[in-house]
């Protein structure tokens, strides 16, 4: 069985395989695998995706899932809060993905707020502090300054060395439980949920 994830960039590419392997064979299939497509950047991805689903359905996949972070650079309507613009980037998404074996995610407010639902996952007792600090809820994290961000300020803070996004993220989400994410991140949850009722 083959679920193809088709994000928006490098991180997403090396990150999401393993992470999403790791939650759904427990509920679905031990043999279950996962490949990333990767787009740089969502506008790309946004354009290619009717093309994109219809290709790896034709070729095999049992499901497809678009993803992308609620930070990615795009304007929202005014008034939205973060339910209504996920609800609103899953609606950008809607044109060619209304297969039922397609699923619409999105990461609130990017990749790393899962990270922060296990601040373990990080080496450095400091970091780990920190990663508490930032609030109960990880996808509550806001956009001007989401986990990806505040990494990027803490690592050379702390280590002495920037954050790499690519590496040290593909790093510690290969250390990141999959249940710890699924129970404190809601849009997390409901991606596993989906993707699973998808495969059924």
């Amino acid at each position: 069985m083959k679920v193809v994830v088709v994000a928006t960039g490098e991180t997403e590419k090396r990150a999401l395989p393993g992470l999403l392997e790791r939650a759904l064979r427990p509920r679905t299939q031990p043999d279950l695998r996962v490949r990333c497509v990767s787009h740089r950047g969502l506008h790309l991805m946004l354009r290619e995706l009717p093309a994109v689903v219809a290709r790896q359905l034709a070729g095999g996949a049992a499901c497809v899932v678009a993803i992308a972070d609620l930070s990615d650079p795009q304007s929202y309507p005014e008034g939205l809060d973060t339910a209504g613009k996920a609800d609103h980037l899953k609606r950008q998404m809607a044109p060619g993905c209304t297969d039922p074996r397609v699923v619409r995610a999105v990461a609130v407010w990017d990749l790393e707020a899962w990270l922060l639902s296990e601040p373990e996952v990080f080496e450095h007792q400091e970091i780990q502090a920190a990663a508490r600090g930032w609030g109960a809820d990880p996808e509550m994290v806001d956009h001007q300054q989401p986990p990806g961000k505040r990494l990027e300020q803490l690592f050379p803070q702390v280590l002495g060395r920037p954050y790499q996004k690519i590496i040290d993220g593909a790093r510690l989400f290969r250390r990141l439980t999959p249940e710890a994410a699924y129970r404190r991140c809601g849009h997390f949850r409901t991606m596993i949920d989906d993707i699973v009722g998808a495969l059924r």
